[in-house]
């Protein structure tokens, strides 16, 4: 019964926020699974207000999406990376902001450009192009502007 599984889901996440309220961390980290799978409004909301990042599986994602995290650590990295390559979800848009801001950093820059080239012609390139995001090697820099930009 579809009805039945969609009132006993409201149950379950309301359960989940009320527990998240209070700092239950397994509610917590269920609820961040939530978000980055399907995000809304409310859930952001709460998790924002909460400031607590997810402590399994999801720990570099939560800390990209709450705007903290230590651009020295590769597993961050990673995150940060791999979050600015999403397309229509509010993480990617936190990442490709603070990617931006931490542009100086060269090995970031070529992380980017790097996933950016093996996506081929995608979000991730084209925030590239517009904010002049490139290999700093000259034939890197030419093969990354012919393999991404569209024609």
């Amino acid at each position: 019964m579809p009805g039945q599984r969609t009132r006993s889901a409201r149950r379950a996440r309301r359960r989940l926020m009320s527990a998240g309220n209070a700092d239950d961390r397994v509610a917590i980290d269920a609820l961040w699974r939530v978000w980055l799978e399907s995000p809304d409004e409310e859930l952001w909301g709460s998790l924002t207000r909460w400031g607590r990042e997810a402590l399994r599986g999801d720990t570099e994602l939560s800390l990209v999406a709450l705007g903290r995290g230590r651009i020295g650590d590769w597993r961050f990295r990673e995150a940060l990376v791999g979050g600015a390559s999403r397309a229509g979800h509010p993480l990617g848009q936190i990442a490709r902001d603070r990617v931006v801001a931490e542009a100086h950093d060269r090995e970031l820059v070529e992380m980017v450009c790097g996933a950016a080239l093996a996506q081929g012609a995608s979000v991730l390139a084209e925030f590239c192009a517009r904010n002049g995001i490139t290999p700093a090697d000259p034939v890197r820099c030419a093969v990354f502007f012919l393999l991404t930009c569209p024609a």
